[in-house]
């Protein structure tokens, strides 16, 4: 019985973990403030010739479609003095592609909440709160485990590790854009994963420490009421 409740505090967890970490990209990554900050901080705007206005018009009409709140990624833009449709054929099918995962990956998170709340419920309901402590921890200490051996990876080779993640979504080639004929790939070079990464790995990284502290006492304070 004791393993039952060991294994529902894990899986709670680590829903509940996995929900959490999905939020966070959906709430930074996925938004045009990034973006904009990542363009800006590069100078992508200068060495695309056009203005920083009009590139971020770019970005909130890529943002929304791929979020799924515009039916058209396509905007008209001024190149070098010249009116011009900023996304080729290849990167709007590259787009619609990245639409399709964000599909999915809502999809996700509304799964994730099942076995979450479930376990959740379940643990409290059985007053096994230490059990479910136990389960964040051990989840937290496999999360930053992977996340660590990804950090390494970056660090040594971070387009490599761009590119796996790619091939593992994708299964077209479309994702392989060249500079010099598709413009959006300006806006998603190797600096911009690296901050990506850093952001995404600060954030978890304050999570990590408050989440466990906070199963830490709870852990202690079990142990405490058992021992009287």
């Amino acid at each position: 019985m004791k393993l039952i409740n060991y294994f529902w505090g894990s899986i709670s967890a680590l829903a509940g973990i996995l929900l959490m970490i999905c939020m966070i990209i959906d709430l930074t990554v996925v938004q045009s403030s990034f973006l904009n900050y990542t363009n800006e901080k590069y100078n992508v705007a200068e060495k695309l010739s056009v203005t920083d206005e009009e590139l971020e018009k770019v970005v909130c009409t890529m943002i929304s479609y791929v979020k799924g709140e515009s039916e058209d990624a396509q905007i008209i833009v001024e190149v070098g003095g010249i009116k011009t449709e900023f996304f080729n054929q290849k990167e709007l099918k590259h787009l619609l592609d990245v639409k399709n995962l964000m599909i999915i990956f809502r999809k996700i998170k509304i799964v994730l909440t099942i076995p979450f709340g479930v376990g959740t419920l379940f643990m409290l309901k059985k007053k096994k709160t230490k059990e479910l402590a136990t389960g964040i921890i051990l989840t937290w200490f496999v999360l930053i485990v992977m996340s660590l051996v990804m950090g390494i990876m970056a660090i040594i080779d971070i387009n490599n590790l761009v590119n796996g993640f790619h091939k593992l979504f994708f299964t077209d080639d479309t994702w392989i854009l060249n500079p010099a004929l598709d413009r959006s790939v300006w806006m998603f070079r190797s600096d911009m994963y690296k901050d990506v990464l850093l952001q995404i790995g600060k954030i978890i990284f304050g999570i990590f420490i408050f989440t466990n502290g906070i199963a830490f006492i709870i852990i202690l304070l079990a142990k405490k009421r058992s021992s009287c």
